[in-house]
């Protein structure tokens, strides 16, 4: 029996990170209904605040999944189930399909949930339609975060010219600061805690929890 092995990530810092890893585990959950010939791996990766953009999640969850695709535990005929495309990566065009081919060179099927598309060494060898497709979207999805990060590079170069020039700005202060920069015990308290936690090698979801 195949295995299909699922990836959340979540890096977005304007969304709701529960609401968007529900979503993603909701879509998951749908598809192993929707295929009861597979059975879960349990291999899987989350990566939370990891940048798909600069890479940063191959060093981390998805780096996992790769590394199980290229050492044999990820085989041919797996499935690798993703929210959207952009959620293995947003790197640019070249990089983006030398990463897809070293997935599926070995015969594992990325599935994007979203749309229901799989694509696989064979489909997209035989169907040219699937390859610009994926081409599409790894453009897209490019193009989409290099806009993105150049307007906040832009919004902060013109806070600080503002600065140098003696206008006031807006800061969006952390939440364990009042408007005078000064700590609000109670929530720096909760900061001290989950820095301490980490520090003891607790996971994301065991800080939340506790």
């Amino acid at each position: 029996m195949s295995k299909a092995i699922s990836y959340i990530r979540f890096s977005s810092v304007g969304q709701a990170k529960g609401s968007s890893t529900d979503r993603q585990r909701m879509l998951i959950n749908e598809w192993f209904e929707e295929h009861p010939e597979f059975e879960r791996s349990n291999i899987s990766a989350e990566d939370l605040g990891k940048s798909a953009y600069k890479g940063d999640h191959l060093n981390h969850g998805f780096g996992q999944i790769l590394s199980a695709i290229e050492s044999g535990k990820i085989r041919k005929g797996d499935h690798i189930l993703v929210e959207a495309f952009d959620r293995v990566g947003r790197l640019p065009p070249l990089e983006m399909v030398s990463l897809i081919q070293r997935m599926v060179s070995s015969g594992v099927i990325l599935v994007t949930l979203e749309d229901g598309k799989e694509y696989g060494s064979e489909s997209l060898n035989d169907d040219v339609g699937s390859l610009f497709i994926l081409v599409g979207k790894i453009h897209q999805a490019h193009e989409y975060s290099n806009r993105l990060s150049k307007r906040i590079t832009a919004s902060y170069e013109r806070k600080r010219r503002a600065a140098k020039s003696g206008q006031k700005i807006k800061l969006v202060s952390p939440f364990w600061l009042d408007t005078n920069g000064q700590l609000k015990e109670e929530e720096a308290e909760a900061v001290r805690k989950v820095i301490d936690l980490y520090l003891r090698g607790y996971g994301t979801r065991r800080i939340v929890l506790e």
